[in-house]
């Protein structure tokens, strides 16, 4: 069963519930007990079952709010709210004629993973949330590296214990600084970048009015901006973690473009 230790929220974070008596159903509600959002799943038994395995971490990932990271005082330093959630699980045991005192679990859930089929292993001291064994940076730039701290947030590095210099290799780069898979952030610096701008004419409004003798009509128009960046680079194979990882983060930012 689940242990009080912190867990991918993207990896399996399962439960072995064992089924007593004639159970007919098991009800699940898992909170979030830093916002107090709730959600709950109702499963039902089979007749001769004697054990049921459950996979939480769908319903722990959504118990995440948007990502609110504070970069406000600059990188370094910086505690990223919203990556860690304690989490409070209740697993009841539903009887035709009565419902079984809960189980209960306290946990704790980081935002990320490896996307893995494996099931979670929790761990009890804090991690680095690097996507390789040594840290990439770029001269001029600044370090992009996090860590958990206490098991309750996730903080920028002010220096990390590996590292690689890595090599500008124009003057027309482009340093994106992302969320990765781990629930931390990354950074790399793209040798070229392009802008792509992209317009269309919104919906045309007419009024009419009576004025007296007089009709006025009024139209309004606007126009839809949308903004594509394509970047470049060739990237060696030991560093396509950044590549994957960027593509399916849901925070990406870009310095002094």
């Amino acid at each position: 069963m689940l242990d009080k230790k912190l867990y991918f929220a993207n990896n399996p974070i399962v439960v072995d519930i064992p089924i007593s008596g004639n159970a007919r159903a098991i009800s699940i509600s898992v909170t979030n007990m830093d916002s107090g959002k709730n959600l709950k799943t109702k499963l039902y038994v089979g007749a001769d079952a004697e054990s049921l395995q459950y996979d939480l971490s769908p319903i722990i990932s959504s118990l995440f709010n948007p990502t609110a990271a504070n970069f406000n005082n600059g990188v370094a330093g910086t505690a990223i709210r919203s990556q860690i959630i304690d989490v409070s699980i209740l697993i009841f045991l539903l009887f035709p004629d009565k419902v079984q005192l809960p189980t209960m679990y306290r946990i704790k859930a980081l935002r990320g993973g490896e996307f893995s089929t494996d099931i979670n292993i929790g761990f009890n001291e804090d991690i680095h949330l690097s996507l390789t064994d040594k840290t990439p940076i770029w001269e001029g730039f600044p370090l992009v590296a996090s860590a958990t701290r206490n098991l309750s947030s996730v903080n920028m590095l002010t220096r990390v214990p590996n590292y690689k210099n890595m090599p500008t290799k124009s003057c027309n780069g482009l340093y994106v600084m992302f969320q990765n898979i781990k629930g931390g952030y990354s950074a790399w610096l793209f040798s070229d970048y392009s802008i792509k701008t992209k317009t269309s004419n919104t919906d045309v409004i007419g009024l009419n009015f009576d004025m007296g003798n007089r009709k006025s009509k009024y139209k309004t128009t606007g126009v839809d901006a949308s903004f594509e960046i394509d970047v470049f680079d060739r990237v060696d194979k030991e560093y396509y973690p950044y590549l994957f990882s960027l593509m399916a983060s849901p925070d990406i930012w870009i310095y002094n473009l």
